[in-house]
Formats: structure tokens, sequence, C-alpha cells
């Protein structure tokens, strides 16, 4: 945490004089230690290095409820906002995922191992490790935003937070999934770099983790979906995120 101070003696100022660290745990700052001074701007970096799923930076949500008694009436928050987003793909050699993934971080992933296991007969035992590690996906919809966040208010108490809707196909197609990612009010480059166009592969930036929610085979086999209905929820007093999607066809 860092903590400025102001002077009018600019011709004598250091930086030593102007700003000093606390070692100390955002949660943990009381007036105390800002002696007399409230918190005019608070900025943070979202990307963090440990998160595994993309919206666990939301937990910068909660450190600013937690200081909000700290802030000036005017604090300039950053980011101020974040986005939820989602975009419906298709992905190319699914077979090329060959291990079962199970369980991960509290996430059942029995649809992928399950659209996985289909294509077991054609899998080249001879392929090294880091093809396995990505499979590429073309973009089969627009970009569409599921949930906002507004970091300039604090958290809402032991609320559950909802947003339903529905977007379309750019074509009647067969869908595998949703690629989930958010997007923050930094005036930083987005992370999906480039206009997404119908059945060309997603460009994105290497500063934030992707997720991707699975369709089932029974769902996404036919004669092919037209757009995709989604439920999403957070349960605030816990922080957990709720996904519901849904194929229509």
């Amino acid at each position: 945490m860092v903590q400025g101070h102001s002077t009018q003696d600019s011709q004598n100022l250091s930086l030593s004089d102007s700003i000093s660290l606390l070692s100390v745990d955002p949660n943990d700052i009381t007036p105390t230690y800002l002696i007399g001074h409230s918190i005019d701007v608070l900025l943070a970096e979202p990307f963090f290095v440990l998160m595994t799923l993309p919206w666990h930076p939301l937990y910068f949500w909660y450190v600013r409820t937690a200081l909000d008694p700290l802030l000036s009436t005017d604090c300039a928050i950053t980011p101020g906002s974040a986005h939820l987003m989602g975009i419906a793909v298709k992905f190319e050699n699914l077979h090329l995922l060959k291990h079962s993934l199970g369980k991960v971080k509290e996430f059942y992933l029995t649809p992928c191992d399950d659209a996985v296991m289909e294509s077991i007969p054609d899998i080249n035992k001879s392929l090294p490790p880091e093809f396995t590690v990505g499979i590429s996906h073309l973009t089969l919809s627009g970009v569409q935003t599921l949930m906002k966040f507004d970091f300039t208010s604090p958290v809402p108490k032991d609320t559950i937070l909802r947003e339903k809707g529905s977007w379309s196909l750019t074509t009647p197609t067969s869908c595998h999934g949703i690629v989930l990612w958010m997007e923050y009010s930094t005036g930083w480059t987005p992370v999906l770099l480039d206009e997404p166009i119908f059945g060309h592969k997603l460009n994105w930036s290497s500063n934030q983790n992707q997720g991707v929610c699975f369709f089932v085979k029974e769902d996404y086999e036919g004669e092919g979906s037209v757009g995709v209905a989604y439920d999403i929820s957070m349960n605030t007093g816990t922080g957990d995120l709720g996904m519901e999607f849904e194929l229509i066809f």
C-alpha cells in the first residue's frame, strides 16, 4: 500500500518525503496508518498472478469495500468497473486433449472429458505435450456482456446479483461451448484484441486467463443451434458466481 503526502515546498521535496510504503494488507489498514488523511486514489492491477479463473480478480471489489470508510468522497477508483464477457465457439481437434480433466478447482469438467473420449480412436499418441495445452477455437457469435460490476460502490451485502438474456449465433451451427473472460475499465489493452469474425480464430491478450463452459454432446449435436441463453448469478456474501448456458434451436 502506497501512502502519499503533499507539500508546498516543491523545490526541497524528495521522494521519501512524499511517499511511504505501508507493509500491511489493504484489509488491515486503519485510520491510524493514514495519519489523519483519507484515500484519494485507489489503484489496482486486476490481473492477479495467482488467479485461476477469469473472475477471481473480483477480489479487488471486496478490498475496495473493506477500505470504504477510509476513502474520500471523491476518491478516484481504477478500475472503476468490470464486465464478464462471453462468446460462442467451436473447438478444432478437441481430441488433442488426451487426458481426462475430472475436477479442477471445484469445477467438474465431465462434459469436456466426455467429448474428448468420443474421439479416443483418432488420438495420435506421438503428439508432443505442448499441442495438448491449448486447443484452437473458431468464432460462432459476437461478444456478449453477461454481467457488469461497479467498483465505484461497495459490494452489496448478502445479495444475489442476477443477469439473464440471450444472443444469436452468426449462423445456425454446432456450438461446443462458451469462452468467458473479464474486461476492466482501465483504458489498457483489451483481453480480446480483435473484432471476432465468424469461423476465424480469436486473438487473445496474454494478460489474463479465459474460462470455458462446455456443452454436453447431446446438446450441441443435431440440426444446429441459432443462439445461446444465459443465466448468471453472483452471491455477494460468498463471492461465488453461478453460470447456466443453454443452446437455442
